[in-house]
């Protein structure tokens, strides 16, 4: 259920949002998935990667702190997360699967690169209706804006390219971690079937989005 997933400077292993810690839900999605489970993409959002120049809006490092998709009415504050001690890539702690993690070994939101953001689908270590930060994110449609708030008050403003519904064992692991010459936002979190043997969802749902502008907070 894991995919590899390089960092920067090429060297990393594993990646799936939620995927490392679904096991630890496995009586809530059960009755989530009972239920019909999370969104899920209209459509299979396949293609070849796109590319976009520089706008000049692009900025320099700072720490992320909050990211909104108002469309859908997804709002989250951003958690650091970097890399377990088995080189998987981190998730916000179960029982903060209200807020989303933003991975500290690749760009930051508004720098050039790829700004990787990963949440919970759900959790039931938080409130009823046990909906994560991400549970929306297969709501999102292309066009819609994503903003990423920063601690520099900027907020770096992106336009969604593509959403994606995909195996976690095909898991896109060159076209979401490999270098790009632009500002680039991926936010991923688990979807598809439920497997009520592994506990786990079946897929991940994948943003791909690019940077249009920044403005102050």
């Amino acid at each position: 259920m894991e995919s590899a997933a390089p960092a920067r400077g090429n060297r990393v292993l594993i990646w799936c949002a939620v995927g490392l810690a679904v096991f630890a839900l496995s009586k809530f999605v059960h009755t989530e998935a009972a239920a019909g489970g999370p969104p899920q993409p209209a459509a299979p959002g396949d293609g070849p990667p796109k590319t976009f120049p520089t706008t000049g809006a692009e900025l320099g490092f700072a720490l992320p702190t909050h990211v909104d998709i108002p469309k859908v009415g997804l709002h989250a504050d951003l958690l650091q997360v970097g890399l377990t001690e088995a080189g998987a890539i981190d998730v916000p702690p179960l029982n903060q699967a209200l807020e989303a993690g933003w991975y500290d070994k690749g760009a930051a939101p508004g720098q050039v690169g790829a700004a990787v953001l990963d949440g919970h689908v759900d959790s039931d270590e938080i409130p009823a209706p046990h909906q994560g930060a991400f549970y929306q994110l297969g709501q999102v449609a292309v066009g819609d804006t994503v903003e990423v708030t920063r601690a520099d008050r900027m907020v770096a403003v992106y336009q969604v390219d593509q959403v994606q519904s995909v195996s976690k064992q095909q898991f896109p692991t060159d076209r979401v971690y490999s270098p790009v010459s632009f500002a680039a936002l991926r936010l991923i979190t688990c979807g598809g079937d439920f497997d009520y043997k592994t506990h786990s969802y079946l897929n991940n749902v994948i943003v791909y989005a690019h940077l249009t502008g920044s403005h102050a907070e």
